[in-house]
C-alpha cells in the first residue's frame, strides 16, 4: 500500500466538505474477513509519501471479503492485526 501524496504542508487535500494538508493526509485500507463489512478486521497506514508491506494477516483466513480505503487526518486511526 502506498500513499502517493507527498510530505507537503503548502498542499491541501480537498475531500469535499472536508480539507486537510498532505502532510495530515494518513491513507487508511481497512479489510474486512466476512462479507458486509463483519467479523475481524485488519487496518492498515500508510502516511504521505509512505509505502508499507505485510507478509501476514494474523487471525485472518484466506481472503478479504470488504474493504474500505480512505484518507484520515494523522493520527485518527491504529493499526491492528499486522504483522510486517
Amino acid at each position: 500500500m502506498t500513499n502517493y501524496l507527498p510530505n507537503d504542508a503548502s498542499k491541501d487535500l480537498n475531500m469535499g466538505s472536508y480539507t486537510l494538508k498532505y502532510s495530515e493526509a494518513t491513507l487508511v485500507f481497512i479489510g474486512y474477513d466476512d462479507r458486509g463489512y463483519t467479523d475481524r478486521t485488519f487496518t492498515a497506514l500508510a502516511n504521505p509519501g509512505e509505502t508499507k508491506q505485510w507478509r501476514e494477516l494474523k487471525n485472518f483466513n484466506d481472503k478479504m471479503s470488504s474493504l474500505k480505503l480512505f484518507f484520515a487526518k494523522t493520527g485518527v486511526f491504529t493499526t491492528e492485526g499486522a504483522s510486517k
